[in-house]
This record gives C-alpha cells, sequence and structure tokens, in this order.
C-alpha cells in the first residue's frame, strides 16, 4: 500500500514467490509505471494468492500483476500467476494480468485467476506461447482477453502467441481479442505476422468474439455465481462444463500453486489490514469481496 511506482517488484531474478500478498494502490508519486506486482526480467517465478485493487479515489491507470521482459534483461520465461483476484482497477486502462516486453519471452502461464471490474483482464503484448487457462473475468470495461503486439520488438524471430482455454468471460464489450495491428519488426525480417491466439473451451456470455480469433469448441453450459449471497466472493467458486472445471477456483490456500487444505478465507491479516487501511479484504460491507462466507 501507499504512493510508489510498484507496490512489490522483483528485478532480474530467478525463482521467486510472492504468496498472498495485498495491494491497495494508493497513487504513483515516482514517475509513469503504475503496477501493483510487478516482474521484470525474472524467470521460472510464482505470483500466488495475492489480492489488487486501488483506493477508489486514485485516478491513476493502474497494472495489477505484470511480467515484463525489456531492454536487456536476461529473460523473463515460465512465469507462473496462478490463483489471484485483482478488482476494483476502474480508472482509465486499469489491466488485471499484463505480460509484455520488447525482447522474446516464452512459457508464461496464468491459471485460477479472477478480474472483477477492471478494464481489460488479461492484456499479452509478448510471449511466445502463453496459456491461460481457467481464468474468471467479469464486468471489464473494455475486452476480456487481448492479444496486441509489442512495438519495435528487437529479433527478427520474435513471435507471440496464446492459448485461452476452459475460462469464463462475463458482461464483457468484448470476450478475446486479437489486436488486428500487425508487430512493427526490424525494417530487414522477412515478415511481419508474429503469431496466433486461439480460444478453446471457454464461455463467453454477453460479449463479442474478434473476427482475429482462432476458436476451438466452447463450452455453451452457462456458469452459475451465487453473487446474491456471496457478493463478489461468488466468482472465486470454480464452475463446471461437462463435468471438467471451468473458470477460477480461489478458495484455498496454495502451496507452489498446489492447493492446500487451509481456507484462504477470511484472508490472512485481515483485521491489521482493516486496521491500517480502513478497507478490508474479505468483508463486503467494508470494500472486500464477500458478503457472506460460505
Amino acid at each position: 500500500m501507499g504512493n510508489r511506482a510498484n507496490s512489490f517488484s522483483y528485478y532480474g531474478s530467478t525463482r521467486g514467490t510472492f504468496r498472498r500478498l495485498y495491494a491497495r494502490y494508493g497513487g504513483n508519486n515516482y514517475g509513469s509505471v503504475r503496477t501493483a506486482i510487478a516482474m521484470y526480467g525474472s524467470s521460472h517465478s510464482i505470483v500466488e494468492n495475492c489480492v489488487v485493487t486501488q483506493d477508489p479515489s486514485v485516478q491513476d491507470s493502474v497494472e495489477g500483476i505484470k511480467v515484463n521482459r525489456r531492454d536487456g534483461n536476461a529473460n523473463a520465461d515460465g512465469n507462473r500467476i496462478v490463483g489471484n483476484v485483482v478488482y476494483g482497477l476502474s480508472s482509465g486502462q486499469g489491466r488485471a494480468y499484463f505480460i509484455q516486453g520488447n525482447e522474446r519471452m516464452k512459457d508464461n502461464y496464468f491459471s485460477n485467476n479472477v478480474s472483477i471490474g477492471n478494464a481489460v483482464g488479461i492484456y499479452q503484448r509478448n510471449d511466445e506461447n502463453l496459456l491461460a487457462e481457467y481464468n474468471t473475468i467479469v464486468s471489464p470495461s473494455e475486452k476480456g482477453v487481448l492479444q496486441s503486439g509489442y512495438p519495435n520488438a528487437q529479433s527478427c524471430d520474435w513471435r507471440l502467441g496464446a492459448q485461452i482455454q476452459t475460462s469464463v468471460i462475463l458482461d464483457a464489450p468484448v470476450g478475446i481479442s486479437r489486436s488486428s495491428k500487425f508487430l512493427e519488426l526490424p525494417a530487414s525480417c522477412p515478415t511481419t505476422a508474429y503469431g496466433n491466439l486461439t480460444a478453446t473451451g471457454n464461455h463467453i456470455a454477453a460479449s463479442a468474439v474478434s473476427e482475429n480469433v482462432e476458436n476451438g469448441s466452447a463450452c455453451n453450459q452457462s456458469p452459475v455465481f451465487d453473487t446474491e449471497r456471496y457478493g463478489f466472493g461468488a466468482y472465486l467458486f470454480a464452475n463446471t462444463c461437462s463435468g471438467k472445471q471451468l473458470g477460477a477456483e480461489v478458495l484455498y490456500q496454495l502451496q507452489d500453486t498446489a492447493p492446500t487444505e487451509q481456507s484462504l478465507w477470511p484472508w490472512p491479516m485481515e483485521e491489521r489490514i482493516l486496521n491500517e487501511s480502513g478497507q478490508s479484504v474479505t468483508y463486503a460491507s467494508s470494500g472486500g469481496l464477500w458478503k457472506q462466507l460460505p
């Protein structure tokens, strides 16, 4: 919490873990970057069970959880972003889960994450083969998932690709979109084609899917979320499609991305965070996620 460019940062390292952090973005007095949890040029690291929101009074465009490689970072491969919640980044172009960079990245993984009320749920601007599965994206003001090439990549073999699967996108103007603007490769490169975006086994409601997406099979079973009872907490329950998981489950504490038997709610350090910030992580009556716990 507080007025910093990034609430939490991890730079140029490997095998780090962000676990059960709470970031309530409060503004930026240090420059143009506005990110809650940022990993720059770091690989094989984990962000799990973190919650990100922003102070309602902040007017900055805030990024939630970002993986970034650029300008000489060694790499940013194989990171796992699992079991997180980003909500209420309502000012400007808030992106819940953001992956970008002007140098090659690969094998990053987004799973069991929830985005509620942000401009974009997942925004991809790099990674050769991003896998995003079992995510729940609700009420984005712009797009559920957006793939858009990073300008001025430094290598002719730079590619952009993603598989979006077994996820739920609700109440979105556009569900999944691949930007029609091609990547700006160096002039010496033989082509500007930059990869693909495929979508398989997702449920997309009240949304339009871009013509630029290669669609596979879709889930036609509407997910059921008991928001009247649980509020935003309802979106932390996974649904099913043909007996298989559909969307995110964020109910139990993770340990190196594996679920344990220990409940995640009420949020660890709930009382301290409420006392220090005036905002709850858990209880909707004080700005948190849950009307009532299950």
